[in-house]
């Protein structure tokens, strides 16, 4: 896998994170909660995945505001490169992701990403469904507002399906 910079100048993938968040509130271990969550009935896979959601988007603007406080303290622009620029995340060998910028939006394509290989790993890959289809949305959001927002593929839809995102920002 190469991290090195692409011809657009991104990195590539330092938009994408993951982090576990317990589902429910227990005094058994988190995981032993997860077979209740992962079942639809009673509504708790409903309730689970709203709580995951506002954790996720809670985060994703945290983490964002930190991002955008750096990039604008040395005077520059919050754009798709100074984002990736600035981003908080240490390179790293574990991704292979494929980023482009043309205008107004990013396509991003990873083929592998450390946190989808340990969902699959660990049997998780509803659970790291449910974070991954929030987080890049609410990163995105957060940094740029109003956005148009793509996934055509995730890494759920198949043994070696890649993570796809195009990001078209609205306000530019």
């Amino acid at each position: 896998t190469d991290r090195s910079n692409n011809s657009d100048g991104l990195k590539g993938g330092n938009i994408c994170t993951i982090q576990m968040i317990p589902l429910e509130r227990s005094r058994k271990p988190w995981r032993s909660c997860l077979p209740s969550w992962r079942t639809r009935s009673s509504g708790k896979w409903e309730k689970g995945e709203a709580v995951v959601k506002r954790a996720v988007r809670r985060f994703a603007n945290l983490r964002a505001d930190a991002i955008k406080e750096r990039i604008r303290k040395d005077g520059k622009e919050v754009t798709f490169l100074t984002v990736e620029e600035y981003s908080d995340y240490p390179d790293n060998q574990a991704w292979d992701c494929e980023s482009s910028v043309e205008g107004n939006q990013l396509r991003e394509i990873n083929r592998v990403c450390p946190f989808s290989t340990a969902f699959r790993e660990i049997g998780l890959e509803q659970a790291g469904k449910l974070y991954c289809e929030e987080i890049d949305l609410a990163l995105n959001e957060a940094f740029f507002g109003k956005i148009k927002f793509e996934r055509p593929s995730l890494f759920t839809d198949g043994p070696c399906a890649p993570c796809e995102m195009i990001v078209t920002r609205l306000d530019k």
